[in-house]
């Protein structure tokens, strides 16, 4: 889910809210696993997109699609995909835990 911020999460519930088409809010919700890594994800942001490029956002991002703390981009849904993919380049996610298991658990659906 790249389009989700830091501040949208709620990691003691373990839950995080989305803007759905129309405007509606939704909840997506993860497991343990993913409950244990999130710190590392968030490393202290407390805003702006929770999935960061590695490389400095550049001139003429949209201000939504920038870290307010680290300058880096939002990852885009087509990078998301190459990097979690298994035959993508890297062929796994770059925050696996044990056994390969991807950061997330998805929910069967896409935003």
């Amino acid at each position: 889910m790249p389009q989700l911020n830091a501040e949208d999460l709620y990691p003691h519930d373990k839950r995080g809210r989305i803007t759905a088409k129309g405007g509606a809010t939704e909840w997506i919700h993860w497991q343990s696993g993913t409950a244990q890594l999130l710190p590392r994800l968030i490393a202290r942001r407390t805003r702006g997109p929770l999935f960061l490029t590695d490389r400095k956002a550049p001139a003429g991002t949209p201000t939504l699609d920038v870290c307010p703390d680290t300058s880096r981009a939002r990852l885009s849904y087509r990078r998301a995909e190459e990097i979690s993919s298994p035959t993508g380049p890297e062929g796994v996610f770059p925050l696996c835990g044990p056994g390969g298991r991807s950061m997330s658990q998805r929910s069967g659906r896409r935003a």
